[in-house]
């Protein structure tokens, strides 16, 4: 299955495209899956012929990891976090899923990283300069939500209706109320994605392969103290929002967030089984 393949060796540098995404890392994976087929390696980089064929050996190894233990794992915590939700749908559940989320993203990055690490030694001058210049054009359309604070709650409405399906006025009034923007959040999440990037191009230029390998292990190493802050503050504003939007979510709303699991984990079945 071609979907699959592709699935895989976009896993290889989810450790680059999954950290660049302001979203959260499965969240990212998930949104994109339709259109995985045109997924060029070399988006990030501009690959030459022998750094691509390094990552399809790269790859290999991840294809076997995922298929016999990474989505298996997923597939079951998911089943688990969906059986909860049905029968209890709360915030608490919600939380409980990206908790699994969280967890499964951590241990893909740390199987990936003694791998992916050595691959990316590989990369040039001229590879990190397109991924300069690519990461700064990018910068303005990852971070337009935070324009204003109505762009971030129209933001966080849209993200919540991929969950439950449309909120009533008063709903959107319940996430309006919760959410706001963070004294200098634009340029403290533009200043974070220009150390972490900074941070990279400096460790491969000097071939510090295990600073490189404990970054896509733990990306958190090379963020910012103002980010981390912002960072669980918005935490707490989404907490918030769960804590009291989901008490009031209809029955047709719950059956959406417990399809949207299922569909998930349909999806990774299908790739286990390819």
């Amino acid at each position: 299955m071609r979907q699959a393949q592709t699935l895989v060796r976009f896993l290889t540098i989810v450790s680059l495209s999954l950290l660049i995404s302001s979203c959260s890392a499965f969240g990212f994976l998930f949104e994109r899956l339709p259109w995985l087929t045109g997924w060029q390696t070399s988006k990030y980089f501009d690959l030459n012929d022998a750094q691509e064929a390094r990552i399809e050996e790269v790859a290999e190894g991840a294809k076997q990891w995922l298929v016999t233990e990474g989505f298996p794992a997923l597939i079951a915590d998911l089943e688990l976090a969906q059986q909860a939700w049905n029968e209890d749908p709360s915030a608490a559940r919600v939380s409980k899923l990206f908790g699994v989320l969280e967890v499964h993203t951590d241990k893909a990055l740390g199987v990936l990283a003694p791998t992916l690490a050595p691959a990316m030694m590989l990369l040039e001058e001229s590879n990190l300069t397109h991924f300069a210049q690519h990461m700064d054009e990018k910068k303005s359309d990852w971070f337009e939500s935070l324009a204003s604070e109505e762009e971030k709650e129209d933001r966080r409405v849209e993200r919540l209706e991929r969950w439950f399906g449309d909120l009533n006025d008063d709903q959107v009034s319940i996430v309006r109320e919760h959410v706001s923007l963070l004294p200098n959040e634009l340029a403290i999440r533009r200043g974070n994605t220009d150390h972490w990037v900074g941070s990279l191009i400096y460790h491969i230029q000097q071939n510090d392969q295990y600073a490189v390998q404990l970054w896509i292990a733990s990306p958190s190493v090379w963020w910012t103290n103002e980010y981390a802050e912002l960072r669980e503050l918005n935490r707490i504003q989404i907490t918030q929002v769960l804590q009291n939007l989901v008490p009031t979510l209809s029955p047709k709303q719950q059956k959406r967030a417990s399809d949207e699991v299922a569909d998930w984990v349909e999806t990774l079945e299908d790739v286990v089984s390819s």
